[in-house]
């Protein structure tokens, strides 16, 4: 199962984790449990995973760490498939004091993850204070990458940019100390180009951001190569920023990765909206405030209705001078230019003047447009 983590031989991992997994004797064994779950889950076969964790689960030989390892990889699984309260609800089971302190310290990022991913800063952010899992100061047991993501993480959310990239980095190091190659493990390259970007270091993003494509393409799953696409996109997209997101929109479909579906759900509508294609971003949007309110992300359901509020406003551009507005008010009443220019005591030909730039501003060609014109 070593390529698993090596990001290769997608095939052959997930044949030997289900073949470990089948003999039983992953239930004796913490580790070959932990290995092979993992395995399945980063191959994207969460139903059989689930199925594997619950057989592990209820061996008379599961207990202990062994049993709290199946609770995360089940919280793991919920979370996957944007199923929030269900992760925390398993996760709930192995935080407490009583677990196994490296077991529970990966059950804390999965919480963590859960907790930011539904916009609740301060709440992970007492969660990360309250488990005194600090890698700097503590010993191995908790200097795992995984950690060191979370608390990135919630950097990133708190908008210390320069601190997330470092945290992400630092667990890059220790994943590659133990030959850790593939994204589906930890994606730490992806989190900190975003990092990268918005600390204005451009071309540290776009060198981690082409490395992690090409690692989530080595490996080949559909999730993480969907997440790969939409940093890739965001980073380094340029022109085909939209051609690229809609590519990882199918993708995370396809994996059934619900959380991040609607995260380039929202970009693409976000970025549609912005070229002037309102109809086709409507669409993704409201797909995006869909499944966000699905999955209990608020954050990005309110994002995503303020998206859709806004395309249903009419366009706003240059305001209206007082007398541009007097004339169009009155053509849109039927009154004919000389009527006008009667009216308001102005030459004809300043009334044509008026109401051509009248129509420039408000976006229309003619008198007809007036009919539904905003003209303050």
């Amino acid at each position: 199962m070593s390529s698993f983590y090596a990001g290769e031989g997608w095939v052959d991992a997930v044949g030997l984790a289900e073949r470990a997994l089948e003999r039983g004797c992953c239930a004796e064994s913490s580790a070959c449990a932990w290995r092979a779950l993992t395995t399945l889950v980063g191959a994207g076969e969460l139903a059989v995973a689930e199925t594997h964790a619950l057989r592990v689960a209820g061996k008379p030989s599961a207990r202990g760490r062994i049993a709290d390892e199946v609770a995360v990889v089940r919280g793991r699984i919920a979370r996957h498939r944007g199923d929030f309260d269900a992760a925390l609800d398993l996760l709930a089971t192995v935080t407490g004091a009583g677990a196994d302190r490296a077991v529970r310290m990966l059950a804390v990022t999965e919480v963590v993850g859960v907790l930011l991913a539904r916009g609740e800063v301060r709440t992970a952010a007492d969660l990360v204070t309250a488990q005194e899992l600090d890698p700097v100061t503590r010993d191995d047991g908790v200097r795992l990458p995984a950690w060191r993501v979370a608390r990135g993480a919630l950097s990133y959310a708190r908008g210390d940019f320069p601190a997330a990239l470092a945290e992400f980095t630092a667990s890059g190091r220790l994943l590659a100390a133990g030959g850790v190659r593939n994204p589906a493990v930890l994606s730490w390259r992806g989190l900190a180009a975003l990092s990268a970007l918005r600390a204005d270091r451009a071309e540290l993003a776009i060198r981690l951001a082409r490395e992690e494509y090409r690692a989530a393409a080595g490996w080949g799953e559909p999730r993480t190569m969907g997440c790969a696409l939409s940093v890739l996109a965001v980073v380094d997209g340029r022109d085909r920023d939209v051609e690229l997101l809609r590519e990882a929109a199918q993708l995370l479909e396809v994996a059934q990765a619900k959380a991040e579906h609607v995260k380039v759900l929202c970009a693409l509508g976000t970025r549609l909206r912005g070229r002037n294609e309102p109809v086709t971003a409507a669409r993704f949007l409201r797909q995006a405030t869909s499944l966000a309110e699905e999955v209990g992300d608020r954050s990005l359901a309110r994002r995503a209705r303020a998206e859709c509020r806004k395309l249903a406003e009419p366009p706003r551009g240059p305001a209206l001078t007082d007398r541009e507005a007097a004339v169009a008010k009155l053509a849109r009443a039927g009154y004919s230019n000389k009527e006008i220019a009667g009216k308001l005591f102005l030459a004809l030909r300043t009334v044509e003047l008026h109401l051509s730039r009248a129509y420039r501003k408000l976006g229309i060609r003619g008198r007809a447009g007036l009919r539904t014109a905003v003209l303050g």
